[in-house]
């Protein structure tokens, strides 16, 4: 059947914006000037519209420095002395006042509605006070360790160290334990701090990294490993590699129909979605005909794999957005090295690619990059805060998570503060909820959630079956979900991540409402995902070859470059940037038309249903009207 045409209001149509002049030598200036413009729009200036309205900067931290080892593990031996180790140290911000002013901001009746914070404002009305982040820094440098970065809202400070050095600063022995095929490390006893500086904190993450080993169990034997990417694909172990350096138009022959996914639903002569397909079937076309396409803004991308700046190029050659140096590499692990110096993982170039196509030449692309080791968890909440701190970007795309069984609840809970610190300044965060369906956990029939798509203040971004042509005219969509899946392992293939929350913390946001949220399967915890978009059957080109992928790894950077092509045109208009989660909820329940509601397909225990529901949220994306529905 096909899909219902949509009507875009003649007010959408308008005379494009004036776009910036320059040579490529003066791009970033321009990028960083357009960035600081969109904010200052939505911001509130020199005024803080929560000062001293919501309890303000009374934070009291619970101190929770870390647990100890598991008391039946046994250790291998000490970590060696000279180990380096990076922590986050999560401070203590109020989160309840912040919570409060936050009310407001996403309140459409509202006088400070869209009028986000900055970080300074964050930091002076909700953080710790200035001298108590001076003596917790002063005693940190006292005993030998480094404040590797400090970060304008004053949530966090990410400090470095050897493990002698740790061990001195929190009266601990660090030693090493088995899990599966690896090991991890944790502290012998429970951490200390000096009494009066406990307050001032309110996490601790990389002391203890047993949770950052995810293990599977397949064929009887264990298979460990780190952070988990939401994609699939297949590389034929036999073909002639196409890889071209860089030319005028880019190796473009194969990129709608590239590759099959072996035992998937494409078929050599079936199309793939290109760029192109999924510019016209989301709305990105008629924007750009109004002169709205990312141009000088900045899109965030949270990547742990590191990517090949030949494929990237070449993809960005075909879909006519190529330009040089639109990708800047922030390496937030200090001494790191820049994520584009190895041969390039899946992960990072399906991301940095989908973003690169649906904007302009002139979208800058910020990879806030980490390697993917067993310090990973420390290293999300650097990039988290290090993201929230420089405010260079208004939208964020996270195609990584672990199951919620291997977190723990504080460190899940740390993770949800700096989301809603990202939110409070307008900043959209959009994460893969996972490839496993309904159970998450890789174990076919145990429900279960991928975290941190889980977490209340993410936007959880679901997986759909877009058919299209290559010219983008839709004839179905439906949730994504493997109609003869392998239930003796996910392998990513399963369809959309979603269901309700473990975490009992997690409890339903007072603004997750709206037909099909409350059900029978509610239990009064987190329900995921928010929304949705294509997640099988993209097209990517991958070490020289143009190949079919699927995974909720695409549809997360699909909403990104879409939003951030959405608050372009609201910043021209002078209205609030799109913001964080709460808005998604706001905007599906008073204007469905901004969303595509998918009523059929299932991610193999939950159905799709009119109205949101546990496969697809309130739907897929119709990028124009959302733009012309908020005032664009």
């Amino acid at each position: 059947m096909a899909a219902p045409t949509k009507t875009i209001p003649n007010s959408i149509r308008r005379t494009p914006a004036p776009l910036w002049l320059g040579t490529i030598v003066t791009l970033t200036a321009l990028v960083f000037t357009s960035c600081s413009g969109i904010f200052g729009t939505s911001a509130s200036g020199a005024s803080n519209p929560c000062a001293g309205t919501y309890q303000g900067n009374q934070p009291s931290g619970s101190g929770n420095l870390g647990s100890p080892a598991n008391s039946t593990a046994t250790p291998i031996g000490p970590v060696p002395a000279n180990q380096v180790i990076n922590l986050n140290v999560q401070l203590a911000v109020n989160t309840s006042a912040l919570a409060a002013c936050e009310q407001a901001l996403y309140n459409p009746q509202s006088p400070v509605y869209g009028h986000f914070l900055t970080p300074q404002q964050v930091a002076s009305e909700f953080a710790p006070a200035q001298k108590s982040i001076d003596a917790l820094t002063q005693y940190f440098t006292d005993n030998g360790l480094q404040v590797t970065q400090t970060y304008a809202t004053n949530a966090a400070m990410s400090v470095s160290g050897t493990a002698q050095q740790i061990e001195k600063a929190f009266s601990i022995q660090l030693n090493e334990y088995p899990k599966g095929n690896t090991t991890y490390y944790a502290p012998n006893q429970t951490p200390t701090l000096p009494a009066n500086l406990q307050g001032i904190i309110a996490n601790i993450t990389g002391l203890n990294t047993e949770s950052s080993v995810h293990c599977n169990v397949s064929g009887g034997k264990s298979s460990c490993s780190y952070l988990n990417t939401n994609l699939h694909f297949t590389k034929p172990k036999k073909t002639v590699s196409t890889h071209v350096a860089d030319t005028p138009s880019g190796d473009c022959t194969l990129a709608s129909i590239g590759i099959p996914i072996v035992g998937g639903a494409t078929s050599p002569s079936q199309q793939l979605l290109t760029w192109a397909s999924l510019r016209q079937a989301y709305g990105l076309n008629t924007l750009g005909a109004a002169g709205y396409d990312g141009s000088n803004t900045a899109i965030g991308m949270v990547e742990f794999d590191t990517y090949d700046p030949t494929d990237v190029n070449n993809y960005m050659l075909c879909a006519g957005s190529y330009a040089p140096n639109r990708i800047i590499n922030d390496v937030v692990v200090t001494g790191g090295v820049a994520p584009n110096s190895g041969s390039g993982a899946g992960e990072a170039e399906l991301d940095l690619e989908l973003a690169a196509g649906l904007t302009s030449s002139t979208t800058q692309i910020i990879d806030y990059y980490a390697p993917n080791n067993i310090q990973w968890a420390a290293s999300l909440e650097d990039i988290l805060n290090k993201a929230a701190s420089d405010h260079k970007v208004s939208v964020l795309s996270i195609s990584y998570g672990d199951y919620e069984a291997d977190m723990t609840p504080t460190y899940m809970m740390a993770v949800n503060n700096s989301l809603q610190v990202l939110a409070s300044e307008g900043i959209s965060v959009f994460i893969a909820s996972g490839d496993c369906g309904a159970y998450g956990s890789g174990q076919y029939g145990e429900k279960a959630l991928s975290f941190p798509a889980s977490a209340p203040w993410a936007i959880a971004v679901g997986g759909t079956q877009l058919n299209a042509d290559p010219l983008g005219n839709v004839s179905s969509e439906q949730a994504w979900g493997n109609s003869s899946p392998d239930t003796t392992t996910c392998q990513n293939t399963w369809g959309s991540g979603g269901g309700v929350s473990s975490v009992s913390s997690f409890t339903v946001p007072s603004w997750q409402r709206g037909t099909g949220v409350e059900n029978q399967y509610s239990t009064g915890l987190r329900q995921v995902p928010d929304v949705a978009a294509a997640a099988i059957n993209i097209s990517f080109y991958y070490q020289g070859l143009w190949l079919a992928v699927g995974g909720t790894s695409a549809a997360a950077p699909i909403w990104a470059a879409g939003i951030d092509v959405v608050n372009q045109d609201l910043a021209a208009h002078n209205k609030p940037l799109f913001g964080g989660v709460p808005n998604i909820y706001t905007l599906a329940n008073k204007h469905k038309a901004a969303f595509n509601d998918i009523t059929k397909g299932n991610n193999q225990f939950f159905n799709a249903t009119p109205g949101w529901d546990y496969t697809t949220g309130w739907g897929s994306p119709h990028f124009d009207i959302i733009a012309q529905t908020l005032g664009g």
